[in-house]
């Protein structure tokens, strides 16, 4: 019973993320900038860094892209390994193949379609490959972790 509770307050989560980033990715060119605007204020004052372009393209590939990503694949990678219902090579597959869909249809159905915003390919493995490494970490750290307990 608890296994299942923690499944569904990860796939509450997981799903959550998911709607989060593909309303942001929807959002205008414009209401983006604000947004990462924010963000690169906020570290220009706490790290008394210069604001510029480079920060800006750092602030929106870099959280705006990778990181954010990589939670959904942190969330996404503990459901599926807290689900029951297939075997662990199934599960993993399964996890990393909606993954990118993840990562493509945030960039070619909602970045496309926002006003002042354009969707890209580098974006799209921008994006996958936060949600490849953050979920592979949590992967390898579960495989030591239960290969340790059979030892």
């Amino acid at each position: 019973m608890k296994k299942k509770i923690i499944n569904i307050i990860f796939l509450i989560i997981y799903i959550s993320l998911i709607i989060i980033f593909f309303v942001k990715s929807g959002e205008n060119g414009t209401n983006s900038s604000n947004s990462s605007e924010i963000v690169v204020n906020i570290i220009s004052n706490v790290f008394h860094v210069e604001k510029n372009d480079n920060l800006r393209l750092i602030v929106r590939k870099l959280l705006g892209h990778f990181l954010y990503n990589g939670l959904i694949g942190i969330s996404s990678i503990i459901f599926y390994l807290t689900f029951n219902h297939f075997k662990f090579r199934t599960k993993i597959m399964i996890h990393y193949i909606v993954g990118f869909f993840v990562a493509f249809i945030s960039e070619f159905v909602f970045e496309l379609n926002a006003s002042g915003r354009n969707a890209t390919f580098n974006d799209v493995l921008i994006d996958y490959s936060g949600f490849i490494l953050f979920s592979t970490i949590i992967l390898i750290i579960y495989i030591i972790k239960n290969t340790k307990k059979e030892i």
